[in-house]
């Protein structure tokens, strides 16, 4: 326990190094393409368990955001047309993807591990 106030110290100053020994690798991978309108839908309602979280990827020609978010929501997280976000999720049934300007047929790729 002598060593807590040391450890205590680093971590207030942001200056502890850590090493990572392991790690444990997603044993499986699900990929789709997904296609918003103008209603926020689960992109992957049947669920996916996932041990890393998931990737996604505005289609590049899509012509409008697509945003995303929780179940219900009002207003999500918009990705551009190629522009891209990791998210931390444990599953892909919490994920859930409208397009914006009324405008259908906007596509998204995921991977999720």
């Amino acid at each position: 326990t002598s060593r807590i106030p040391v450890i205590e110290t680093l971590l207030t100053a942001g200056t502890a190094k850590v090493t990572v020994n392991s790690e444990t690798l997603p044993s499986s991978l699900l990929t789709g393409l997904f296609t918003a309108t103008t209603t926020a839908t689960g992109m992957y309602p049947g669920g996916f368990t996932c041990s890393k979280g998931v990737n996604l990827k505005s289609y590049p020609t899509n012509t409008q955001f697509v945003f995303i978010g929780e179940s219900g929501f009002t207003y999500g997280y918009p990705l551009d047309a190629g522009e891209e976000i990791f998210l931390e999720v444990s599953n892909m049934n919490k994920l859930f993807a409208k397009s914006g300007g009324g405008s259908t047929g906007q596509n998204i790729y995921f991977i999720a591990r």
